[in-house]
């Protein structure tokens, strides 16, 4: 057997605060991930069976690949307005992005012959492919004591 395993990652980010005019303090960070998982095998099986009418040839080949990625994109913020000094407000949107592939195949060819010079053949593909995405968007402002939140989540 035959076996190739591939996997890449990479991750980066950015983190930002500052602060605007002496009443806005502003913090923000972004995070991006991706991962991608390649796995490819493959396998021969020669097998020879000593019948009594004459002996028999069984040649197996199996492959099998899969793809696997998955990526992560997040955005947040925080701004916050000081009004005076009991009252401020504060905004916080957040932003992430999720989204992943996968796919597989399997594909086995079985060949025989008998004594008798008959062949067999066998052929069996398997293909599987899933893709999703995930998508959530949320709003928090705050005002003293209160505060309004907002969520919009897609997928």
């Amino acid at each position: 057997m035959q076996q190739h395993r591939y996997y890449q990652s990479l991750s980066t980010g950015i983190n930002y605060s500052d602060l605007w005019a002496n009443k806005i303090k502003v913090n923000g960070s972004y995070f991006f991930l991706t991962q991608n998982q390649n796995k490819e095998e493959n396998s021969l099986r020669r097998t020879t069976y000593n019948l009594a009418t004459g002996d028999s040839i069984a040649i197996r080949n199996n492959e099998t690949y899969s793809n696997n990625l998955s990526q992560n994109h997040r955005f947040n913020l925080r701004m916050e307005y000081q009004i005076d000094s009991m009252d401020s407000l504060i905004y916080i949107p957040s932003f992430n992005h999720q989204r992943s592939e996968n796919f597989s195949s399997d594909t086995t060819f079985v060949m025989a012959d008998d004594a008798f010079g008959k062949t067999l053949l066998l052929q069996v593909n398997q293909r599987t492919q899933i893709v999703e995405m995930d998508l959530l968007f949320q709003i928090i402002l705050f005002s003293g004591t209160s505060s309004v939140k907002q969520a919009v989540r897609l997928h």
